[in-house]
């Protein structure tokens, strides 16, 4: 079946809305299961569920010490943000999370505060008050608990390198391990996830690039020399970092997708997917990064390179063309 078969469309629509029609066309028919939890952000912090489907543009950070995620709303000024390089210098630590906001001046959330103990591993965290106890006695008893670790966050952060440091160095291994007719495969493997995983925060990700990160993470993704699984985890890092926020909209080049979209006829599942992701990423709520992509003189082509996943025995890609399709619209 040809791609055009897939999309009886008015020939007066625009480019854009036949692939979007044709992409919706097809994935309503084979998308099951239940829709992720759309996260509803506040001008305060807010703990991410691993199923919350975060809208573009949040403030996101993470809590080293515990590994949640949490976010709010991208407040324009927030004197957390950083975007020079004589910033850098004034990053805040991420290895501790703020109490939570008093309900009233003296009062802490300390229903917030059990949940976020919930959330670490029983292995790695105090015995919590039971629920059974008087009111008065659980907040005491929890009190003593987080007066106990703040103290000791306090004590392993003063000990912290400096993030920048951190980056600099991750940049460096990235560089060094992905070189040309020698890669180190397995410091790949494991910076990478890694480096994925930090670029969920927006002052990261902000500060990975100004310290030249990217176009090292472009390469490896481009390196057809290296492994399928390690340019698959190149391309999440880059899906990961674009959809932060609008800031970020400018480094969607006419390269980023031409070696995101030559990826999608990769034999390589994982590499599939993952670029899939990113090119979705890149599309969510930025126009110019969608005129490169309708662009015919794109090398090669958006919506061609869109024809042979049609037809994918892969079953998370046509959810993944649905998506792909709703970031178009937007």
């Amino acid at each position: 079946m040809s791609f055009s078969q897939l999309r009886p469309v008015a020939p007066q629509l625009s480019p854009r809305a036949r692939v979007c029609v044709a992409l919706l066309g097809l994935g309503l028919c084979l998308l099951t299961g239940t829709a992720a939890r759309e996260f509803v952000a506040t001008d305060e912090w807010q703990v991410l569920d691993p199923e919350d489907s975060i809208p573009a543009g949040l403030h996101v950070r993470l809590d080293m010490e515990t590994g949640l995620r949490l976010a709010k709303l991208n407040v324009p000024g927030d004197p957390d943000l950083i975007t020079s390089q004589s910033d850098l210098s004034s990053m805040r630590a991420l290895a501790t999370t703020p109490p939570p906001p008093p309900r009233e001046p003296g009062q802490m959330d300390f229903d917030m505060m059990h949940r976020m103990y919930e959330r670490i591993p029983e292995a790695e965290r105090p015995p919590l008050p039971g629920p059974g106890l008087p009111r008065e006695q659980f907040e005491k008893e929890l009190r003593a608990l987080w007066e106990e670790r703040q103290s000791a966050i306090r004590e392993a952060a003063a000990n912290l390198a400096d993030v920048p440091d951190i980056l600099g160095s991750m940049i460096s291994n990235l560089a060094s391990s992905a070189s040309p007719g020698a890669p180190d495969l397995p410091s790949l493997a494991s910076l990478l996830p890694e480096l994925d995983y930090l670029l969920s925060d927006l002052d990261i990700a902000r500060d990975f690039r100004v310290l030249g990160g990217w176009p090292v993470l472009l390469g490896i993704l481009g390196d057809e020399g290296l492994p399928a699984d390690a340019r698959a985890a190149a391309a999440r890092c880059v899906g990961t970092a674009v959809k932060n926020a609008p800031e970020f909209h400018d480094w969607v080049s006419p390269s980023l997708l031409s070696s995101l979209l030559s990826a999608l006829s990769s034999p390589s599942p994982a590499l599939l997917r993952a670029a899939l992701y990113a090119v979705s990423s890149c599309l969510r709520g930025n126009p110019l990064a969608q005129s490169l992509f309708l662009d015919p003189d794109l090398d090669p082509p958006g919506p061609a390179s869109l024809h042979p996943l049609l037809a994918s025995p892969h079953p998370p890609v046509p959810a993944r063309l649905v998506q792909l399709a709703a970031d178009l619209s937007t």
